[in-house]
């Protein structure tokens, strides 16, 4: 491929005819880069626009963002042409021996004074494309911070060393939250950590009502996407430091650390209601699915053990369940005292 035909393949050239890439390309001028030599810094700056011609440059942007590898017909610092005073948001450096068309703002006042509607053109194109790179890189990051949200929390409330693997151990794959293993090990810290005063720790169990029936109607990936509308009330319901896990099938679970028992109430009767409100829309299923759940809790008394904490929340759920469901109970064999 030759240098013309690899600038004329760029996405940035594709409306245009062949003679107004060839007036586009004559403005410019060619300039090499080096295997490992640095075209231009993240944090210089830009005033020039490149394409491609031959060989291969790499994008590195701060350490949160993953490298990107341009090759001939790919074009870059676009951005340069319609900001004066743009910064470079990355550093490229050559991968190969290769060769760019540069366009800088000399080759800019040339389109101006010779074809300024051609010069229209391209920077309607660029702002179109920038627009569109922009919504793209926000939707992506509010897609990685919701994602990122969560683990990272966990994180803060786990050693800052465990890695990926250990951390996916200790989740449900489908809804994100915690699994029961990670829940118990918690459960275990807490226990033994110290409370702020007039605090408790509190357990609650969550059973979603009849949950069968919704599989057997509607099939199960009908059910995993209740699971997981389920899993996003849970965490919207709680506090940050608070654990929403799923221990199993439709069982859920909230550990509320260090809570005053008013505010522990007020949590559970808001996801009760919550899940309650529905129905919930599922993508493929022509009617809306109405859930309820009913809710068990405990406070954890002073030196017992972790079983007896769940077997109190548990005898709490079945009372919600016997009483007709869709209800939330707690155990009241005695009021909790603060910690």
């Amino acid at each position: 491929m030759s240098q013309f035909q690899a600038f004329a393949s760029s996405p940035l050239l594709r409306s245009f005819t062949p003679d107004e890439v060839a007036e586009i390309y004559a403005t410019g001028r060619p300039v090499r880069l080096g295997r490992g030599k640095t075209l231009f810094r993240r944090g210089d700056d830009g005033d020039s626009m490149y394409v491609i011609l031959s060989g291969r440059i790499q994008l590195i942007f701060p350490t949160d963002i993953q490298p990107k590898v341009l090759s001939p017909g790919d074009f870059l610092g676009e951005l340069a042409l319609v900001s004066p005073d743009h910064v470079r948001t990355a550093t490229a450096v050559g991968l190969d021996e290769g060769e760019l068309q540069v366009f800088d703002q000399q080759a800019f006042e040339t389109l101006l004074e010779t074809k300024p509607r051609l010069l229209v053109s391209l920077l309607k194109w660029i702002s179109s494309y920038l627009l569109s790179s922009e919504q793209r890189l926000t939707h992506g990051l509010e897609e990685r911070n919701r994602e990122l949200e969560q683990t990272l929390t966990h994180l803060q409330r786990t050693r800052a060393e465990r890695d990926r693997q250990q951390v996916l151990a200790l989740t449900d794959e489908l809804t994100g939250l915690l699994n029961r293993r990670s829940m118990d090990a918690e459960l275990v810290r807490l226990t033994e950590s110290e409370r702020t005063p007039g605090t408790v720790l509190a357990l609650l169990l969550v059973d979603l009502d009849d949950f069968k029936w919704i599989n057997d109607t509607f099939g199960h990936p009908c059910g995993d996407a209740v699971l997981r509308a389920v899993a996003g009330i849970l965490r919207s319901s709680v506090r940050p430091e608070d654990l929403p896990c799923r221990i199993g099938g439709d069982e859920f679970a909230v550990v509320f650390p260090s809570v005053r028992p008013d505010l522990a109430r007020s949590r559970a009767e808001e996801i009760c209601r919550r899940v309650a409100d529905g129905p919930f829309e599922v993508r493929g299923v022509a009617k809306k699915i109405q859930v309820s759940a009913s809710l068990g809790g405990a406070f954890f008394e002073p030196d017992e053990p972790l079983a007896e904490l769940f077997a109190r929340a548990d005898r709490a759920l079945y009372e919600s369940k016997s009483l007709g469901k869709n209800r939330l109970t707690w155990f009241a064999e005695k009021e909790p005292g603060p910690a």
